[in-house]
């Protein structure tokens, strides 16, 4: 019963082990080395100065062609809303002054009826 519970290893499967082992021992002592040594400390060093420039430089450039290119930013909107609520303002109010002149006007047309002719005695 007790080999019931257990699962037998394949043979192979302990020299995959073993090769496992070995290469994460090699890796590591390759991995210390590598940090321990200045050249590698300096070739890593420059590595991250030049992509923090490039970042930088691309940065520089998108920020220069969004100024050639006048996208708007929220500020223009909102000048933009700010004086569309003007016109919109100053036209509800010529609209007021229109229909007031048409009432002016018609009440006048109205006043100016021309008087009946008038009959000739006989």
């Amino acid at each position: 019963m007790s080999n019931k519970g257990k699962q037998i290893k394949p043979f192979y499967f302990t020299y995959f082990e073993q090769l496992y082992e070995s290469w994460e021992k090699s890796a590591s002592k390759a991995i210390k080395l590598w940090f321990n040594n200045p050249l590698f400390n300096n070739c890593m060093e420059r590595a991250f100065e030049k992509s923090t420039e490039f970042k930088n430089y691309t940065r520089e450039i998108i920020e220069k062609s969004l100024n050639y290119r006048y996208l708007p930013i929220k500020n223009d909107f909102l000048k933009l809303t700010n004086s569309l609520e003007n016109v919109e303002i100053k036209l509800l109010a010529l609209e007021d002054k229109v229909k007031d002149v048409k009432k002016a006007d018609e009440t006048k047309t109205t006043k100016k009826r021309k008087p009946k002719p008038r009959r000739k005695k006989s």
